[in-house]
């Protein structure tokens, strides 16, 4: 749609419209948006209402003392699984805006395909995102958490390293599908994982704080992908240099095991 509306229209008026729209819409969702579940008079996972029927069909919990390990934000600094996962999503993000930004004009200079081709491939990454994100719950509840977005942070390196080494159209449709569904299914994995770790009572500000070394990595992949590329003349190395970050960041996020707050009476319920 944007490169439709980019041919007839021009950026100036594609780029007002979608800044309505996002203005339109975002303040839509967030008027009916709740900060807790109990706003929608819902519990979190693993607790039932003290008057309530039990349920004997439904799937296993760990116990209630697990999910009451509430991390202050200076508490959560101080752990090591907070700079792993810190770490590891930078190097994964840096990685993926650098390919974002930069495979529209790969393809359109490297490949030759026009600019609605390239904006189909981009659509198709989205497309499988969003049926990923979708499944990807029932993974994140059957196994382990941490396990998961090691493999799926891989899966984004695998992407990148195909796009490098395929110099054909094949080359962007597999990226799109493999890069699609491991980011949008590892997306609501790391937000869980989060909650999981650290607990609610500062999930905003803990969020803040990871959120911030996210955004550096935004700024630098665009940027080094770009001065890279320059140097080297093409993209296709650029894209194996950079398949190496998500490799790197698959292995910390496999490290990075649940934190123990610091009190003996909750220490025994730390994840695996």
């Amino acid at each position: 749609v944007l490169a439709l509306s980019l041919a007839a229209a021009g950026w100036r008026q594609t780029a007002v419209g979608a800044a309505a729209l996002v203005f339109v819409g975002g303040v839509l969702l967030a008027s009916r948006m709740r900060t807790r579940p109990e706003d929608y008079g819902l519990l979190p996972d693993g607790e039932t209402r003290p008057d309530g029927p039990q349920d004997s069909t439904a799937v296993p919990r760990r116990p209630a003392a697990a999910m009451a390990r509430d991390f202050t934000a200076a508490e959560a600094l101080r752990t090591r699984a907070f700079w792993l996962l810190s770490i590891a999503h930078s190097f994964s993000i840096v990685a993926l805006t650098a390919a974002t930004v930069h495979q529209i004009p790969y393809m359109v200079s490297g490949l030759g395909m026009s600019t609605q081709a390239a904006a189909a491939v981009v659509a198709l990454f989205t497309g499988v995102q969003l049926v990923a994100q979708l499944g990807c719950g029932l993974v994140g509840d059957r196994i382990n958490k941490r396990y998961a977005i090691a493999a799926l942070t891989l899966g984004q390196g695998v992407a990148l390293a195909v796009l490098g080494l395929l110099h054909s159209l094949a080359g962007p449709l597999l990226f799109a599908v493999l890069l699609g569904a491991c980011w949008g299914a590892r997306m609501p994995l790391i937000l869980a994982i989060r909650g999981d770790y650290f607990g609610r009572k500062s999930y905003a500000t803990i969020a803040g704080w990871l959120n911030a070394t996210l955004a550096a990595g935004s700024m630098v992949g665009p940027v080094l992908a770009g001065v890279l590329a320059d140097r080297l003349g093409t993209y296709n190395p650029v894209f194996l240099i950079l398949s190496v970050l998500p490799a790197v960041g698959a292995g910390l996020f496999f490290l990075a095991k649940a934190p123990v707050p610091g009190t003996a009476s909750v220490q025994t319920s730390a994840l695996p």
